[in-house]
């Protein structure tokens, strides 16, 4: 096999746009509103792109081996893996990435099922102009033998089928947890879909959705003890508040309203670096506006300044 069909640069500029490379290289609809949102979030800070062209990503085989191997119809086993680098990068240098460290954004995956998904991503959220106070972790990846590094926080696209917004925001914190901390196990989708033993609202395959109690009851399964809060039970300001010292404390928050689920990882800071009392929560008016944001989002909404939440879109 010719190195070009596993592997390809692509520079950035008037000709070759980043929408236009999503759109001929990935095979991405980039029509759809969650991939223009992603799109924008990163269009302007990338240069150069490293396309792995037959990667093979562990999440994306949980749900292909145990989904969408076994429906009538033909899914790709393999996913692009795509590298996003501010500098741009010579061909010669396909060999030699490490040296592009500096320069390196973050990666993402792509696989196409009924509609095109953007798996497992990580963005450095501060080399894309953000100065966010944002949880994150260092991610390596490996490419030709050659270690990346990339700060951030894990983030995936729903396929609607293995994984809707809940069990997508759940594997994001349990990615998050198992990178970080080596007493927690690693969790694929198919796994996390599984872990619940209600199935009074339907069954696992295809998904329709989960309840609070069921998110809970994934958590425990993780050997994780997670505590439960309403709305309705506090004050708006001290609602806020609990949330704010969850998310300062290292601890994302998965807030969800009657139909849809985000993770809250972050919060705004004031210009002269002070924090204090700068996190908000997510009202759910607001939190119904977020269908179709892009990964990292800034809300505004309620009493304090603003949280920094991504969803799973």
């Amino acid at each position: 096999m010719h190195l070009k069909e596993l592997i390809e640069i692509i520079h950035i500029d008037s000709t070759d746009t980043l929408e236009k490379v999503f759109t001929t290289d990935l095979n991405v609809n980039t029509s759809l509103p969650r991939h223009k949102k992603f799109l924008k979030f990163i269009d302007g800070y990338v240069v150069s792109i490293v396309v792995e062209k037959k990667y093979i990503d562990k999440d994306y085989r949980s749900m292909y081996s145990n989904y969408y191997s076994k429906v009538f119809k033909h899914y790709d086993r393999f996913v692009k893996r795509v590298h996003f680098f501010s500098r741009k990068i010579p061909g010669k240098e396909i060999f030699n990435l490490d040296n592009y460290q500096d320069s390196y954004i973050g990666f993402c995956t792509v696989f196409n099922l009924n509609i095109s998904c953007i798996g497992k991503t990580v963005f450095d959220h501060k080399k894309l102009g953000k100065t966010y106070y944002v949880l994150g972790h260092d991610f390596e990846v490996e490419v030709f033998g050659k270690v990346l590094s990339v700060h951030g926080f894990p983030f995936s696209q729903q396929d609607t089928n293995v994984m809707v917004c809940a069990h997508t925001s759940l594997w994001m914190v349990l990615r998050y947890y198992s990178s970080k901390y080596s007493e927690y196990k690693e969790v694929y989708p198919f796994q996390i879909n599984s872990q619940t033993k209600d199935l009074r609202f339907g069954r696992h395959l295809p998904s329709k959705g989960i309840t609070v109690h069921q998110i809970c009851e994934i958590i425990a399964s993780n050997n994780f003890h997670p505590e439960y809060y309403s709305k309705k039970t506090y004050e708006v300001v001290q609602f806020e508040k609990i949330i704010y010292r969850y998310v300062e404390s290292g601890i994302p928050v998965i807030a969800t309203t009657k139909n849809h689920a985000v993770v809250i990882i972050g919060h705004t800071c004031k210009k002269n670096g002070i924090s204090e009392a700068e996190a908000k929560i997510i009202c759910e008016n607001e939190l119904k506006k977020m269908k179709e944001k892009r990964p990292y989002a800034n809300i505004k909404c309620g009493y304090l300044s603003s949280y920094y939440l991504q969803e799973s879109m």
